[in-house]
């Protein structure tokens, strides 16, 4: 599963911290550059740059409507692409006489960003072109109980521990090139750390209803997660962060009916609403959106060694502020 957001208002507020501690001083060896990194690194981290960290880190470890390219219908200066693979199964058995379920999530994100003539307000001597990277890498898993409430309902709680490897890539050129290299590697580009993931989850979910062969499955959740920093380059990149997001969800199935191979081919719909923690939603770009899509099934139990269900999905994205796709394959064991 893929996704893609663009948003410039999530970066471009990050450089604002190079611009605060006054690159120009520099250049005039007005400052030195030991004093200036200092002030860019407490400028950098009042300029929310964990809790932008932390966003990165949260959409990399959901597992309910990450299949998706988004585009932000404004400035396209920065591009996030998410490749997720969430895997969840429910143990019968469980401690304490329960059912009980656990899950799984391994992501990668890349996120782009691009400025031109970025500094160029400080002095023409300051002006720099970046195209910096940011790479996430991801595992995050959970389990909890299923506890049955009645009507049909479960909640599904759910503890959640990670770990999530950051790190990002610059280049600079232009007049400014240097300067902004000996300044801010290292601090706001060009650095890499190593986070600890913890928090919780809780999931209402409804056994499927059935009405005119058709099934009915709702579902509810909301997700938080801390970001604790294990090893980083300064600590501009250090502070424990907390972030979070819900998705509601109902999903429609039935029979296709027709066969592929001899095997039967289920359809499904699905209308989902995400919606991300105030924070995070601000430095992503987006604060929420509707999935509208739907998906084909094919059983091959008893066809295939280990694989139960193959599946192909697609989507639309539709928001105030952000738009796009899903597509997608899905195999069950």
């Amino acid at each position: 599963m893929s996704a893609m957001v663009g948003s410039q208002r999530s970066c471009n507020v990050l450089l604002r911290g190079a611009a605060l501690i006054g690159l120009a001083n520099f250049a005039c060896g007005q400052a030195t550059l030991e004093d200036l990194r200092d002030e860019l690194s407490d400028a950098v981290a009042a300029e929310r740059y964990p809790a932008f960290l932390a966003a990165l880190i949260g959409l990399n470890s959901e597992s309910q409507l990450s299949g998706a390219r988004l585009e932000d219908e404004g400035d396209l200066a920065t591009s996030f692409e998410v490749y997720s693979y969430p895997w969840r199964r429910d143990f019968e058995d469980g401690p304490w006489g329960r059912r009980w379920q656990v899950e799984a999530t391994a992501g990668f994100t890349l996120a782009d960003w691009t400025a031109r003539n970025a500094l160029a307000g400080s002095g023409a001597q300051n002006s720099v072109d970046i195209d910096s990277r940011f790479r996430v890498f991801g595992l995050t898993l959970g389990a909890g109980p299923i506890v049955e409430v009645g009507d049909g309902w479960e909640l599904r709680p759910t503890l959640e521990l990670g770990l999530s490897y950051v790190d990002n890539r610059a280049r600079y050129s232009g007049p400014g090139a240097a300067s902004l290299s000996a300044l801010a590697d290292g601090i706001l580009f060009n650095w890499n750390a190593t986070y600890a993931l913890y928090g919780a989850s809780v999931t209402a979910q409804r056994q499927p209803w059935i009405w005119r062969e058709l099934r009915f499955q709702p579902t509810l959740r909301i997700d938080a997660r801390v970001s604790d920093a294990l090893a980083a380059d300064d600590a501009a990149q250090e502070s424990t962060t907390t972030t979070g997001w819900s998705v509601a969800a109902l999903e429609v199935s039935g029979d296709a009916g027709f066969t592929l191979a001899g095997q039967r081919v289920d359809w499904a719909g699905r209308v989902g609403y995400k919606r991300l923690f105030e924070e995070a939603g601000e430095l992503i770009g987006f604060h929420d959106y509707f999935e509208l899509g739907g998906r084909l099934e094919l059983d091959t139990q008893g066809v295939l060694p280990v694989l139960s269900r193959l599946g192909l999905s697609a989507a639309l994205i539709v928001g105030e502020d952000v738009n796009g796709w899903t597509a997608g394959l899905s195999a069950s064991l």
